[in-house]
Protein backbone atom coordinates (compact mmCIF):
# COMPACT_ATOMS: atom_id res chain seq x y z
CA UNK A 1 0.00 0.00 0.00
CA UNK A 2 1.55 3.28 -1.14
CA UNK A 3 1.27 6.19 1.27
CA UNK A 4 0.85 9.31 -0.84
CA UNK A 5 1.78 12.78 0.33
CA UNK A 6 -0.71 14.05 2.94
CA UNK A 7 -3.24 11.52 1.65
CA UNK A 8 -5.40 8.87 3.27
CA UNK A 9 -6.33 6.13 0.80
CA UNK A 10 -10.01 5.17 0.76
CA UNK A 11 -10.18 1.38 0.88
CA UNK A 12 -13.84 0.67 1.71
CA UNK A 13 -15.44 -0.39 -1.59
CA UNK A 14 -18.96 0.32 -0.35
CA UNK A 15 -17.99 3.88 0.57
CA UNK A 16 -16.38 4.32 -2.86
CA UNK A 17 -19.66 3.21 -4.46
CA UNK A 18 -21.73 5.58 -2.34
CA UNK A 19 -19.28 8.42 -3.03
CA UNK A 20 -19.65 7.96 -6.78
CA UNK A 21 -23.40 7.34 -6.62
CA UNK A 22 -23.81 10.69 -4.84
CA UNK A 23 -22.57 12.43 -7.98
CA UNK A 24 -25.12 10.60 -10.20
CA UNK A 25 -22.52 10.12 -12.90
CA UNK A 26 -23.61 9.14 -16.40
CA UNK A 27 -21.85 8.37 -19.67
CA UNK A 28 -21.88 12.03 -20.71
CA UNK A 29 -20.01 13.34 -17.67
CA UNK A 30 -16.45 14.66 -17.67
CA UNK A 31 -15.19 13.93 -14.17
CA UNK A 32 -12.23 15.48 -12.38
CA UNK A 33 -10.57 13.64 -9.51
CA UNK A 34 -8.18 15.63 -7.31
CA UNK A 35 -5.64 13.64 -5.34
CA UNK A 36 -6.28 10.34 -7.11
CA UNK A 37 -3.76 8.41 -5.00
CA UNK A 38 -3.49 4.77 -6.05
CA UNK A 39 -6.65 4.92 -8.13
CA UNK A 40 -9.20 3.09 -5.98
CA UNK A 41 -11.80 5.73 -6.84
CA UNK A 42 -10.38 6.35 -10.32
CA UNK A 43 -11.00 2.81 -11.55
CA UNK A 44 -14.65 2.96 -10.57
CA UNK A 45 -15.12 6.42 -12.07
CA UNK A 46 -13.83 5.14 -15.42
CA UNK A 47 -16.65 2.57 -15.53
CA UNK A 48 -19.30 5.30 -15.15
CA UNK A 49 -18.10 8.51 -16.79
CA UNK A 50 -17.43 9.50 -20.37
CA UNK A 51 -13.97 10.73 -19.39
CA UNK A 52 -11.95 11.00 -16.17
CA UNK A 53 -9.06 13.34 -15.41
CA UNK A 54 -7.04 12.16 -12.40
CA UNK A 55 -4.66 14.70 -10.85
CA UNK A 56 -1.96 13.47 -8.47
CA UNK A 57 1.30 15.06 -7.27
CA UNK A 58 2.87 12.00 -5.63
CA UNK A 59 5.26 10.41 -8.14
CA UNK A 60 4.87 6.88 -6.75
CA UNK A 61 1.10 7.09 -6.93
CA UNK A 62 1.27 8.40 -10.48
CA UNK A 63 3.21 5.29 -11.49
CA UNK A 64 0.46 3.13 -9.97
CA UNK A 65 -2.24 5.16 -11.73
CA UNK A 66 -0.54 4.50 -15.05
CA UNK A 67 -1.26 0.80 -14.58
CA UNK A 68 -4.98 1.58 -15.02
CA UNK A 69 -5.33 0.97 -18.74
CA UNK A 70 -8.50 2.87 -19.58
CA UNK A 71 -9.02 4.82 -22.80
CA UNK A 72 -11.24 7.31 -20.99
CA UNK A 73 -8.59 8.21 -18.39
CA UNK A 74 -6.09 11.07 -18.44
CA UNK A 75 -3.51 11.26 -15.65
CA UNK A 76 -1.98 14.62 -14.78
CA UNK A 77 1.05 14.69 -12.53
CA UNK A 78 1.44 17.81 -10.40
CA UNK A 79 -0.16 20.13 -7.90
CA UNK A 80 -3.85 20.63 -8.67
CA UNK A 81 -3.54 24.35 -7.94
CA UNK A 82 -0.73 24.76 -10.47
CA UNK A 83 -1.44 22.45 -13.43
CA UNK A 84 -3.74 23.13 -16.37
CA UNK A 85 -7.02 21.27 -16.00
CA UNK A 86 -9.10 20.12 -19.02
CA UNK A 87 -12.86 20.84 -19.11
CA UNK A 88 -15.02 19.01 -16.55
CA UNK A 89 -18.57 19.20 -15.25
CA UNK A 90 -18.30 17.09 -12.07
CA UNK A 91 -15.69 16.42 -9.40
CA UNK A 92 -15.53 13.26 -7.31
CA UNK A 93 -12.49 13.17 -5.06
CA UNK A 94 -10.75 12.46 -1.79
CA UNK A 95 -8.46 15.49 -1.92
CA UNK A 96 -5.69 16.43 0.51
CA UNK A 97 -7.30 18.38 3.33
CA UNK A 98 -4.73 21.18 3.08
CA UNK A 99 -6.12 22.32 -0.30
CA UNK A 100 -9.80 22.40 0.68
CA UNK A 101 -10.10 26.16 1.20
CA UNK A 102 -8.19 26.97 -2.02
CA UNK A 103 -10.44 24.43 -3.76
CA UNK A 104 -13.50 26.38 -2.62
CA UNK A 105 -12.06 29.53 -4.21
CA UNK A 106 -11.37 27.54 -7.38
CA UNK A 107 -14.96 26.30 -7.49
CA UNK A 108 -16.35 29.78 -6.92
CA UNK A 109 -14.98 30.78 -10.32
CA UNK A 110 -16.30 27.73 -12.20
CA UNK A 111 -19.56 26.57 -13.75
CA UNK A 112 -20.29 22.94 -12.84
CA UNK A 113 -23.06 20.43 -12.17
CA UNK A 114 -21.91 19.02 -8.84
CA UNK A 115 -18.87 18.28 -6.69
CA UNK A 116 -18.70 15.34 -4.28
CA UNK A 117 -15.78 15.36 -1.84
CA UNK A 118 -14.39 13.58 1.16
CA UNK A 119 -13.40 16.28 3.63
CA UNK A 120 -12.56 16.70 7.28
CA UNK A 121 -15.74 16.71 9.35
CA UNK A 122 -14.84 20.05 10.93
CA UNK A 123 -14.46 21.59 7.47
CA UNK A 124 -17.80 20.13 6.38
CA UNK A 125 -19.48 21.64 9.44
CA UNK A 126 -17.85 25.01 8.80
CA UNK A 127 -19.20 25.09 5.25
CA UNK A 128 -22.77 24.85 6.52
CA UNK A 129 -22.31 26.67 9.81
CA UNK A 130 -24.30 29.76 10.79
CA UNK A 131 -21.10 31.12 12.33
CA UNK A 132 -19.47 33.75 10.15
CA UNK A 133 -16.02 32.64 8.95
CA UNK A 134 -14.27 33.19 5.66
CA UNK A 135 -15.12 29.63 4.59
CA UNK A 136 -18.78 29.70 5.68
CA UNK A 137 -19.45 33.12 4.12
CA UNK A 138 -17.81 32.08 0.86
CA UNK A 139 -19.77 28.83 0.89
CA UNK A 140 -23.17 30.47 1.43
CA UNK A 141 -22.50 33.06 -1.27
CA UNK A 142 -21.72 30.50 -3.97
CA UNK A 143 -22.86 26.99 -3.06
CA UNK A 144 -25.55 24.68 -1.78
CA UNK A 145 -23.73 22.20 0.46
CA UNK A 146 -25.23 18.88 1.54
CA UNK A 147 -23.72 16.79 4.33
CA UNK A 148 -24.08 13.29 2.83
CA UNK A 149 -22.60 10.98 5.46
CA UNK A 150 -20.00 10.65 8.18
CA UNK A 151 -17.23 8.11 7.52
CA UNK A 152 -15.27 5.74 9.75
CA UNK A 153 -11.55 6.21 10.26
CA UNK A 154 -11.21 2.52 9.35
CA UNK A 155 -12.38 3.30 5.82
CA UNK A 156 -8.89 4.70 5.14
CA UNK A 157 -5.24 3.68 5.19
CA UNK A 158 -3.67 5.19 7.17
CA UNK A 159 -6.66 6.14 9.35
CA UNK A 160 -7.01 9.94 9.56
CA UNK A 161 -6.61 11.57 12.95
CA UNK A 162 -9.78 13.60 12.50
CA UNK A 163 -13.33 12.72 11.52
CA UNK A 164 -14.22 12.66 7.83
CA UNK A 165 -17.39 13.08 5.82
CA UNK A 166 -18.79 13.07 2.30
CA UNK A 167 -20.29 16.36 1.14
CA UNK A 168 -22.05 17.33 -2.07
CA UNK A 169 -21.72 20.82 -3.50
CA UNK A 170 -23.91 22.46 -6.13
CA UNK A 171 -23.62 26.04 -7.41
CA UNK A 172 -26.16 28.58 -6.19
CA UNK A 173 -28.11 30.62 -8.68
CA UNK A 174 -27.19 34.26 -8.20
CA UNK A 175 -30.86 35.22 -8.28
CA UNK A 176 -31.46 33.12 -5.15
CA UNK A 177 -29.01 35.05 -2.97
CA UNK A 178 -30.06 37.44 -0.24
CA UNK A 179 -28.44 40.87 -0.03
CA UNK A 180 -25.64 39.79 2.31
CA UNK A 181 -24.77 36.74 0.22
CA UNK A 182 -24.83 38.82 -2.94
CA UNK A 183 -22.56 41.41 -1.36
CA UNK A 184 -19.98 38.82 -0.37
CA UNK A 185 -20.10 37.14 -3.77
CA UNK A 186 -19.23 40.50 -5.30
CA UNK A 187 -16.56 40.99 -2.64
CA UNK A 188 -14.85 37.62 -3.26
CA UNK A 189 -15.25 37.91 -7.03
CA UNK A 190 -12.85 40.86 -6.82
CA UNK A 191 -10.17 38.85 -5.06
CA UNK A 192 -7.31 40.49 -6.96
CA UNK A 193 -8.22 43.86 -5.43
CA UNK A 194 -7.50 45.14 -1.96
CA UNK A 195 -10.09 44.61 0.77
CA UNK A 196 -10.94 48.32 0.78
CA UNK A 197 -11.42 48.66 -2.97
CA UNK A 198 -13.48 45.46 -3.20
CA UNK A 199 -15.67 46.55 -0.28
CA UNK A 200 -16.33 49.95 -1.84
CA UNK A 201 -17.13 48.48 -5.24
CA UNK A 202 -19.41 45.83 -3.71
CA UNK A 203 -21.27 48.51 -1.76
CA UNK A 204 -21.79 50.45 -4.97
CA UNK A 205 -23.04 47.45 -6.94
CA UNK A 206 -25.21 45.74 -4.33
CA UNK A 207 -26.22 48.44 -1.84
CA UNK A 208 -26.37 51.20 -4.48
CA UNK A 209 -24.19 53.47 -2.36
CA UNK A 210 -22.10 56.25 -3.83
CA UNK A 211 -18.34 55.83 -3.81
CA UNK A 212 -18.12 58.46 -1.10
CA UNK A 213 -20.74 56.75 1.09
CA UNK A 214 -19.03 53.38 0.64
CA UNK A 215 -15.63 54.84 1.50
CA UNK A 216 -17.01 56.45 4.66
CA UNK A 217 -18.67 53.20 5.62
CA UNK A 218 -15.41 51.29 5.21
CA UNK A 219 -13.40 53.85 7.16
CA UNK A 220 -15.80 53.45 10.08
CA UNK A 221 -15.00 49.72 10.31
CA UNK A 222 -11.35 50.14 11.33
CA UNK A 223 -10.20 47.40 8.94
CA UNK A 224 -6.74 47.35 7.37
CA UNK A 225 -7.78 47.77 3.76
CA UNK A 226 -4.56 47.45 1.80
CA UNK A 227 -4.45 43.63 2.04
CA UNK A 228 -5.73 41.41 -0.75
CA UNK A 229 -9.29 40.09 -0.40
CA UNK A 230 -8.26 36.50 0.33
CA UNK A 231 -6.31 37.68 3.38
CA UNK A 232 -9.41 39.07 5.05
CA UNK A 233 -9.86 37.88 8.63
CA UNK A 234 -12.99 36.33 10.10
CA UNK A 235 -13.57 39.23 12.50
CA UNK A 236 -13.24 41.70 9.61
CA UNK A 237 -15.92 39.82 7.67
CA UNK A 238 -18.19 39.92 10.72
CA UNK A 239 -17.72 43.70 10.88
CA UNK A 240 -18.56 43.97 7.18
CA UNK A 241 -21.65 41.82 7.61
CA UNK A 242 -22.91 44.01 10.44
CA UNK A 243 -22.32 47.11 8.34
CA UNK A 244 -24.23 45.62 5.41
CA UNK A 245 -27.19 44.61 7.55
CA UNK A 246 -27.38 48.08 9.05
CA UNK A 247 -28.09 49.39 5.53
CA UNK A 248 -31.25 47.27 5.12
Amino acid sequence: MIQSLEHHTLINKEVIKRLIDSAQINDEDLVLEIGAGEGNITKELCTKAKFVVAVEKDVKCVETLKLIKKENLQIIEGDFLEVKIPPWNKIVANPPFNILEPLMYYLSKRIFDCVVLIVGENFANELISVEKTRVSILSKSYFQVEFVERLSKQDFVPPPKTGTAIIKIKPKNKDSLNQTELFFREFFDQRDKTIKNSFIESCARVLKMTQRQAREKFNSLEIVGDKKVLLVKNEELINMSQAINSQK
